[in-house]
């Protein structure tokens, strides 16, 4: 099974990616959604994990374009917040889009790797 894991933050990139991949899941990292939308949108992931607030292509943006593309994808948002909206509410936001959770940062890496075994196993 094949998750990827975009965001900007190299920190928390990598705070997501380790232990997914040390659980035995097929990681891919990326930091921009740029760089990884067309991919996404031709269904080659079970898995992504988005940072909502992004520079370049938002994460909002890519879920709205991923989902359409690839309804049966299992998006869950990262947010931090970001200015006047709470990560509260990009979460919402994100999930009115086609994200199906989301998570505040610093994200809960056992929560989200619970979540991430109910939907595949490594």
């Amino acid at each position: 099974m094949r998750i990827l894991i975009v965001d900007d933050d190299h920190v928390s990139l990598l705070a997501m990616a380790r232990p997914l991949r040390k659980a035995g899941y097929d990681v891919v990292e990326a930091m921009r959604a740029e760089q990884i939308v067309g991919d996404a949108e031709e269904g080659r992931y079970d898995v992504i994990i988005m940072s909502i607030f992004m520079p370049g292509m938002g994460g909002i943006s890519a879920i709205e374009r991923i989902h359409k593309k690839d309804p049966t994808c299992k998006i869950v948002a990262v947010t931090g917040g970001y200015a006047d909206m709470s990560a509260e509410n990009a979460i919402t936001a994100a999930k009115k889009i086609g994200a199906v959770a989301g998570f505040s940062k610093p994200v809960n890496v056992s929560a989200l790797m619970g979540m991430v075994k109910g939907w595949v196993e490594p």
